[in-house]
């Protein structure tokens, strides 16, 4: 079945049954939270480098502030 008809489909149902479908697809799964052995050396590397340089660490702040000055952009 394409995309194209499986969204025809969903389309036939009343509003409350399309909700309920958009919100089983978009229910995250357990593989979802699964880290690659990539993500957690990643993660190690990141750890190690903030235990190495603590100057290096940005505060809540910081990080928000950041934040908010690249959606300004």
């Amino acid at each position: 079945m394409t995309k194209e008809a499986i969204i025809e489909e969903i389309k036939k149902h009343p509003r409350e049954e399309q909700r309920e479908i958009f919100e089983a697809v978009w229910e995250p799964s357990e593989e979802d939270y699964e880290l690659t052995p990539e993500d957690i050396a990643v993660a190690d590397a990141r750890w190690k480098q903030a235990e190495e340089h603590p100057e290096t660490i940005m505060s809540e702040q910081q990080f928000w502030s950041n934040v908010n000055s690249l959606i300004r952009r």
